[in-house]
């Protein structure tokens, strides 16, 4: 007989009609599962869930989790228990908090919540310490939380079309970070750490209301993309009216865009 966890699973799968292609009605394969996908973007005709079982804790195999353009809201606190985890991918939905269990994930190297609802953070998600990318496209935040700058090994950071209105000084201390994209926000100034981030190859900061670059990016040595449209510092006419270090640090980055030369 299988076990009434087991037996919860599959009465979620058949109440949403999830096909036995994405939840084996098998036991066996069940509990073999490392990669637990369902994306209703190609099939928006097959039911869409609206939640997730807190059963889903006991599928502990798990490396890959990845919900796609599916109403789901919130997330069952029994989601820290699955240890395994390298990637969350849940995107195009209704989320607006993130469990403070998700920050138990040691494992993560990627967490994509990118087009939900979010509005903060979890403080401790500086415990996230083998994270690579965290992808928050397209959601409510207003503000990063200081812990953010713990996340070392952080290489792709996406914030773009949020509300968020400064960036902590602690994001000088993501000395991995390659690409930082916070495009269409609400900045009106980058802080002076950013010239820290030494390894920095890409940045995003079009659509925000940046006056001025700080001195500190003409540290940022490796910086290849600027994309600056639609800033109060777009509108100047040439780079003659820029400060000097900077205006000489721009001629050196090969991918410079947001105002004239």
């Amino acid at each position: 007989m299988c076990e009434k966890w087991i037996s919860k699973i599959w009465e979620w799968a058949d109440k949403f009609n999830i096909p036995e292609s994405e939840i084996p009605r098998n036991k066996e394969q069940l509990l073999a599962m490392e990669q637990f996908i369902i994306d209703r973007e190609d099939n928006p005709n097959l039911a869409q869930p609206d939640y997730l079982p807190d059963e889903i804790s006991y599928l502990t195999n798990l490396t890959h989790l990845h919900i796609l353009h599916c109403p789901i809201s919130t997330l069952p606190n029994t989601v820290g228990k699955l240890t395994n985890l390298e990637e969350i991918h849940i995107c195009f939905g209704n989320i607006n908090q993130l469990p403070d269990s998700i920050c138990h994930l040691r494992n993560l190297k990627v967490l994509d919540f990118g087009y939900n609802k979010i509005t903060k953070l979890p403080n401790h998600i500086s415990q996230l310490t083998n994270l690579v990318t965290l992808g928050l496209s397209s959601n409510q935040l207003n503000e990063l939380p200081e812990s953010i700058g713990q996340l070392t090994k952080l290489k792709y950071l996406h914030v773009d079309n949020n509300q968020i209105t400064n960036l902590p000084n602690t994001i000088g201390n993501l000395t991995s970070l390659d690409t930082l994209n916070i495009t269409n926000n609400r900045l009106a100034q980058l802080p002076e750490t950013i010239g820290q981030l030494k390894k920095l190859k890409s940045l995003y900061i079009s659509n925000n209301h940046i006056q001025q670059l700080p001195d500190s990016i003409c540290q940022c040595d490796e910086l290849y993309y600027l994309m600056a449209f639609d800033n109060p510092l777009s509108n100047l006419s040439d780079l003659s009216k820029l400060p000097k270090p900077i205006k000489d640090f721009l001629t050196t980055i090969p991918c410079v865009a947001g105002w004239q030369a």
